[in-house]
């Protein structure tokens, strides 16, 4: 809360946020906080000496409260190393094809040579 009220103005595009990984209890979790301000249609109730709001002195632009958005990350790590085991597959396939094929021109190319020499 404190980084919002210091950092997040209303007027910031995109819209000032703090975001953090944090694990728990072995899970890795996104936490994404953005700052929600008072707006000019907010303060005649907020200020009103007679409302229910325990501040009275609120301004346009004021953290009024944050938006809190916990993302687990399970799926998206499960689907990154599904997908990088994939590419690692593709490219050691690549890579065993070009030897093989590299192997067999040689000795392709060796062939040739010696059935030229007779």
């Amino acid at each position: 809360m404190q980084y919002l009220e210091t950092h997040a103005r209303p007027t910031d595009e995109p819209a000032a946020a703090y975001t953090q990984f944090v694990n728990e209890t072995g899970r890795r979790k996104l936490l994404y906080y953005s700052a929600r301000h008072m707006e000019q249609s907010c303060l005649g109730c907020h200020n009103d000496p007679k409302g229910r709001s325990p501040k009275k002195d609120w301004a346009v632009g004021d953290v009024v409260g944050v938006l809190k958005i916990v993302r687990p990350l399970d799926r998206e790590i499960e689907s990154t190393q599904r997908g990088l085991r994939g590419a690692f597959v593709l490219m050691g396939t690549t890579a065993g094809l070009l030897v093989i094929a590299s192997v067999a021109v040689s000795f392709g190319a060796n062939w040739r040579r010696r059935a030229a020499q007779r």
